[in-house]
């Protein structure tokens, strides 16, 4: 099998396991009985986990000089922690806090590094790559979905058991990332000395802010409207299917329009599409309103690769994934947080337009850093 054809395969199958855990963490919490201010601790807890796993794991492949053993190593760890905490289906609070934080944040872990490995590994075709996981997650998301409605949970996690043996086999095949020396943790903490990659990573944080609530304000929404979980899975899946198009065709617009202006762009579509949410009357609505994906994430996450890779190219993974620790992980620790605040005074409609609002803060920020030009 040829490494380009084991890596398509490998990013298929990877992201439909983490759609299983990823997509449901919040409705199995709902099922378990948290109130909304203990889920929002336990999703906190989950952003903590990822921000200090991520760091760890910069680190370990970047000193390694490995992504391929670090990568299998933590989706082991996933699965086992994943399995774990939705096995058991009732309030275990400090329980569910520690196995959903360590199976969350290496989901966060998984994404980056895979992210990172394809992009070093073959950067020319890195947006097919990331187009493929996408379909991994279209298809997981809604099948999960189903598989929960009807078997229960555990029927779940046997599910992301048995997917799971593809993955693991699919990634000892692909080949590891090429590396020319090592990096000690003096190299990686000068990035917290580089202010254009700090200012970077600002404008992420806040942007993700905002992106992180379509996760939580928004699916709270959706079970207030009573929904079921497969067409939560089905909202999950619209947004993945509407990160292809730009995946794969990013190359050809970023050869028309800069980075900082794409952002821009992506950033006001934002606040646009959770004015929608907001709108919305019907679960029908806010699906229609998932298809703004389409002119969101892709191209937020498409542009930090370009541009923290240009800023910091001498380190492959950490330059990667200690931004994404801090505006990814940042805002999954700040989002529930704000939001399980709000909703002790607000109704949801009105959270989701204060969320809407907060992309002011970003395209201020960008609009600065218009001149800024990536390798």
């Amino acid at each position: 099998m040829k490494q380009k054809t084991i890596r398509y395969l490998l990013n298929i199958t990877l992201f439909l396991c983490l759609a299983f855990y990823q997509t449901q963490i919040i409705p199995f919490l709902i099922d378990a009985g948290y109130n909304t201010f203990d889920r929002g601790i336990i999703l906190a807890c989950n952003a903590l986990f990822a921000i200090v796993l991520q760091l760890l794991f910069s680190y370990l492949c970047d000193h390694n000089k490995t992504m391929k053993k670090y990568f299998i190593i933590a989706y082991g760890f996933f699965l086992l922690s994943g399995s774990i905490c939705f096995f058991f289906t009732n309030s275990l609070f400090f329980f569910h806090l520690l196995t959903s934080s360590m199976c969350i944040g290496l989901v966060k872990v998984l994404t980056a590094l895979i992210e990172t490995w394809m992009l070093h590994a073959d950067q020319e075709n890195y947006g097919k790559y990331r187009a493929l996981g996408a379909i991994g997650l279209c298809i997981g998301s809604p099948f999960i979905g189903y598989i929960i409605d009807t078997y229960s949970y555990k029927g779940m996690v046997i599910t992301c058991v048995l997917t799971s043996v593809i993955t693991l086999y699919l990634s000892f095949r692909c080949e590891d990332a090429k590396y020319e020396e090592s990096k000690d943790f003096k190299q990686i903490f000068q990035l917290f000395k580089n202010k254009q990659y700090m200012y970077f990573v600002a404008i992420y944080f806040l942007i993700y802010v905002v992106g992180s609530a379509d996760q939580y304000v928004v699916i709270d929404k959706l079970t207030q409207l009573e929904t079921s979980k497969f067409l939560i899975g089905v909202k999950w899946s619209i947004q993945s299917l509407m990160e292809i198009p730009f995946f794969l065709f990013g190359n050809k617009i970023f050869k028309k329009y800069s980075v900082v202006h794409l952002l821009l762009f992506a950033t006001f579509m934002y606040g646009i599409k959770f004015i929608a949410y907001a709108m919305s009357p019907s679960v029908i609505w806010i699906i229609a309103t998932s298809t703004l994906q389409l002119v969101t994430l892709p191209i937020v996450a498409y542009t930090s690769k370009l541009i923290f890779d240009s800023i910091a190219p001498e380190l492959k993974v950490s330059s990667q994934m200690v931004a994404m620790s801090l505006f990814i992980g940042g805002s999954a620790f700040v989002t529930p947080l704000i939001s399980s605040f709000l909703h002790l005074y607000l109704d949801t409609d009105t959270i989701l337009y204060i969320f809407a609002s907060l992309c002011i803060f970003p395209l201020l920020l960008t609009f600065k850093k218009r001149n800024f030009k990536t390798k």
